[in-house]
């Protein structure tokens, strides 16, 4: 997020006859790692949110070549172009950690904290406690916290 609104300002400082042409670029790019993170987050599988979490690289080269073309062509200064990098860097690593954690994360434990539980298991745990067919519930959800 803070990416976005770096590069937005950023943009702001280019000439007027270049805000539909590298500012456009700079700012779509800025933006679409924000939407794969959030799309990455609603996913239910791993793989699936991994996968979307690598896409973000696309975008980030895409923005740090629009921004060197701009400094290039003597409308960024290097001090912004460097701190352009740093954000990019950090934006990186923010990702890494988020596909380090969906790597780490026990595929049966939802993002929910709850986790699915054998039905023939609670059959044993009402037997345990002496409740016959008649004192059960007649239905159960079918979820606990996860331990």
């Amino acid at each position: 997020m803070k990416l976005a609104l770096s590069v937005h300002r950023l943009a702001g400082t280019l000439p007027a006859d270049e805000k539909s042409g590298l500012a456009a670029g700079m700012k779509k790019a800025s933006q679409a790692p924000a939407g794969l993170i959030a799309q990455a987050d609603a996913s239910e599988e791993p793989d699936a949110a991994i996968a979307t979490l690598n896409k973000c690289e696309t975008p980030l080269r895409e923005l740090l070549t629009t921004a060197l073309l701009a400094q290039q062509l003597k409308m960024l200064g290097r001090s912004d172009l460097r701190r352009l990098r740093g954000l990019v860097a950090k934006t990186r690593r923010e990702i890494d950690d988020e596909i380090e954690a969906w790597t780490q994360a026990p595929e049966e434990t939802p993002a929910s904290g709850l986790e699915l539980v054998d039905a023939d298991q609670d059959d044993d745990d009402f037997d345990a406690i002496g409740l016959n067919d008649r004192q059960r519930p007649k239905s159960f959800w079918p979820l606990r916290r996860a331990a």
